[in-house]
């Protein structure tokens, strides 16, 4: 075998085995990015992955309602809450992230639906007195963090 039918050979074995692969993916979609779970086959929704699964269940599923926020959120059950409120909704919640994470979101549930009724949203009693804001990791007087900001202290030129 010369030289150049093999490499053709590699590129197009190559080229076919990405092709499959992404089409298998795409078919089966373990991350609902793509479509909704196929009916036929059984998807491990398991902790720890929903930064991966929720926003295909956002933009994908059926809904109205959603249940969102922190891991003291997920335990609460889709069912009851749509028995009491009269809806049909989704829970997508993030382990141990921040609000502004959360935020984040329940914007994108507001861009992909139009017909939201409800947002059950998590307010936790640590988070509500942490004073840290996504600059401040330091947790520096905001006064001194603003002046060195401006005074761009730390950079030299």
């Amino acid at each position: 075998m010369n030289s150049n039918k093999f490499v053709k050979t590699v590129l197009v074995g190559t080229g076919t085995l990405l092709i499959l692969a992404g089409g298998m993916t795409a078919m089966i979609d373990p991350f609902f990015h793509y479509h909704k779970p196929l009916k036929q086959l059984e998807y491990p929704l398991e902790r720890g992955k929903e930064r991966y699964l929720n926003n295909g269940i956002i933009q994908n599923f059926d809904y109205d309602a959603a249940i969102t926020g922190t891991s003291m959120m997920q335990n609460f059950k889709t069912s009851q809450f749509d028995d009491l409120f009269g809806t049909h909704s989704v829970k997508v919640t993030l382990t141990g992230d921040t609000y502004w994470a959360i935020d984040e979101e329940i914007r994108t549930i507001f861009d992909n639906k139009s017909d939201i009724k409800y947002i059950f949203r998590c307010l936790d009693y640590n988070k509500i007195f942490d004073d840290k804001s996504d600059y401040n990791y330091d947790n520096v007087p905001i006064i001194y963090g603003t002046m060195s900001s401006i005074f761009l202290t730390k950079i030299s030129l």
